[in-house]
């Protein structure tokens, strides 16, 4: 339909608004929806305005990548009021004992003095299990500063058994700013569900420690 935006033809949407009250109200489902290679099937979306704050739901029975399901039996909601947004991505795959939660809040920020804009970005604890290993992400904090493009990162973990990555740093177009990526017997297999869609299996352990300086520019 536009940019890409693929909509099945059978797709409904319902919509209330009283402009007195400042209520929207917006229902809609679709058997598809896809964009960029990635298709969201049999999906729903609730959302609901009242004054300063916002809700949102959307329930699929899956995200595809192709004609690989990556989330099944996905849930997203979230919430936004003033200058701050939360959002909770989850995702369950009973038959393969898979489960998925990703949670983050952010705010919107601008500085009084320089006017520029930042958005602070707080990931909660969230998970991964599959079968029996389960890989945490631990709280982190990514401050993102849109006017300059620089992406400041304070620990990002992502941690299973006996393994763990970790990234922290500064990610900008300066070859002073640098992001240090640090793997201590990470295994990477989890990286097949991106890749196997091009045709690339990957199923490895690694160690060790990358310094990537001026990543948004020729790094």
């Amino acid at each position: 339909i536009y940019g890409g935006l693929l909509i099945a033809p059978n797709t409904k949407a319902t919509m209330v608004l009283n402009p007195n009250s400042n209520y929207l109200s917006l229902q809609a489902s679709s058997e598809a929806v896809e964009f960029a290679g990635a298709l969201l099937a049999d999906c729903n979306v609730n959302l609901d305005n009242s004054k300063d704050s916002l809700a949102m739901s959307v329930k699929s029975a899956g995200l595809y990548f192709g004609t690989r399901s990556v989330m099944p039996n996905l849930l997203l909601t979230g919430g936004a009021r003033h200058d701050r947004i939360t959002l909770s991505l989850g995702f369950e795959d009973v038959a393969k004992e898979q489960f998925g939660m990703l949670g983050m809040m952010a705010k919107f920020k601008r500085d009084k003095l320089s006017r520029a804009r930042s958005i602070d970005i707080v990931v909660t604890p969230s998970q991964y299990i599959n079968h029996n290993h389960e890989w945490r992400l631990d709280p982190a904090r990514i401050k993102i500063e849109v006017d300059s493009s620089r992406v400041d990162i304070d620990r990002l973990c992502v941690s299973g058994p006996k393994q763990s990555l970790t990234i922290s740093g500064v990610a900008s177009r300066e070859r002073g700013d640098s992001v240090l990526i640090k793997l201590d017997n990470f295994d990477l297999s989890p990286v097949s569900m991106f890749t196997s869609r091009v045709g690339y299996d990957v199923g490895a352990r690694s160690n060790g420690s990358a310094t990537i300086k001026s990543l948004l520019h020729e790094p």
